[in-house]
């Protein structure tokens, strides 16, 4: 069963019979139906001050590195979070994966990586830097590319094939049991895509879920921009704000704890020196 079922091994069935929660599903279907969404604006001013400490002390880090931490933690503490909807059924995550685009260069060509990163319990800012500049220097190292390789085969089925396959393998996902090739170089199977926008300069869409996956969190990254904000003494000031916007399968968990939830991550980031 491992190479068919690996996603629900990395997960426990949630039980809620009677519940909304386990209403949800039926009621909306999809994750198109059930998507909800939430904007935020991080002050950065203080997560700037603390990265370029970080710097003068020899560690290289950003603010990407900063928001996976902020966000690991914040679905580590809040497991809610971190479940996702497969086959009207409600599951609990075991992991925290984060996956996320990789450019091999800045540039129009440029090719896109798709990289996903298991967060362990209890890693620090500093691992998780490790982590992710390993992954990336891998990736962009690496010359057979598994999903360009799958994308190649799907690519030159004729259309009616190429609709029967992925037929099957919408129904293969549907019932948790899409083969290992296939899942393990897809980025749909994690807790939270990121989309870091403000990398290349633009600002932060509101992003779509995917139907194929388990994906029910999407966060996408704006361009720091100066703007002037309200203190907390009623004096206009201006601070540096990057936008965050997040798309969310509502299923998952209720509202108010979304919320709280979220709350909590902006905290982190505004107070880096926490995480």
């Amino acid at each position: 069963m491992g190479l068919w079922n690996r996603e629900i091994n990395h997960a426990t069935r949630v039980h809620e019979r009677g519940s909304i929660t386990a209403f949800f599903p039926y009621l909306s279907r999809s994750r198109a139906e059930s998507v909800v969404y939430f904007t935020k604006q991080l002050d950065v001013t203080n997560a700037t001050e603390f990265l370029n400490e970080k710097k003068r002390n020899g560690q290289n880090l950003s603010l990407f590195i900063l928001i996976v931490t902020a966000i690991s933690r914040t679905f580590a503490q809040r497991p809610m979070l971190n479940r996702f909807i497969l086959g009207r059924r409600l599951y609990q995550r075991n992991v925290v994966d984060v996956s996320y685009v990789i450019k091999r260069s800045l540039t129009d060509l440029g090719d896109e990586l798709l990289a996903t990163v298991p967060i362990k319990e209890g890693s620090t800012l500093n691992d998780i830097a490790e982590l992710m500049n390993k992954t990336q220097n891998d990736m962009k190292n690496k010359t057979d590319n598994g999903l360009d390789k799958l994308m190649d085969i799907f690519g030159h089925l004729p259309r009616p094939l190429m609709q029967f396959a992925f037929l099957i393998v919408r129904r293969l996902d549907f019932h948790g049991c899409i083969p290992a090739f296939i899942r393990n170089e897809l980025p749909f199977y994690c807790s939270v895509f990121i989309s870091n926008l403000g990398s290349i300069g633009v600002d932060a869409p509101y992003h779509h879920l995917y139907e194929l996956g388990t994906t029910s969190f999407f966060l996408a990254i704006g361009k720091p921009t100066m703007q002037p904000v309200v203190s907390k003494e009623g004096t206009i000031v201006v601070r540096k704000i990057v936008n965050l916007n997040f798309t969310v399968d509502e299923r998952i968990c209720d509202g108010y704890y979304l919320a709280r939830s979220l709350d909590r991550f902006i905290k982190y980031l505004e107070h880096p020196e926490t995480i």
